[in-house]
């Protein structure tokens, strides 16, 4: 897991690491949020075993072409905050994180923050 965290975190930040078979497909999908439950269920020592022991086999994923909306949906619905992107021969081609998408929703269809006492 250090070696795969220590290369993907090089240029942009993202909130996952998509990773790939031999075939160059989708394997699976390794995110902040598993990291940090890693931690809170104290199992520091998965960081010295291999990442496909603790990623996601099989993740969700929407097709190249997919509509933004759709996307944002199944985020929505599946409480996700990454989505890989995958060609028709499932090789992942980008990946849409939740903090990409803040910026598209215009500021008067935001829906309103609820005051907490």
């Amino acid at each position: 897991m250090r070696t795969v965290f220590a290369k993907a975190r090089q240029g942009r930040r993202t909130g996952a690491v998509m990773l790939t078979g031999t075939d160059g497909r989708l394997a699976g999908l390794f995110t902040d949020s598993d990291l940090a439950r890693l931690f809170e269920q104290r199992r520091d020592h998965a960081l010295d075993r291999p990442i496909s022991e603790v990623m996601t086999a099989a993740p969700i994923t929407v097709g190249l072409g997919t509509r933004v909306a759709d996307a944002v949906d199944i985020l929505r619905r599946k409480k996700i905050s990454e989505l890989p992107v995958v060609d028709a021969e499932a090789r992942p081609v980008g990946l849409i994180d939740i903090t990409d998408l803040i910026g598209l929703v215009p500021k008067e269809e935001a829906e309103p923050v609820m005051k907490v006492a």
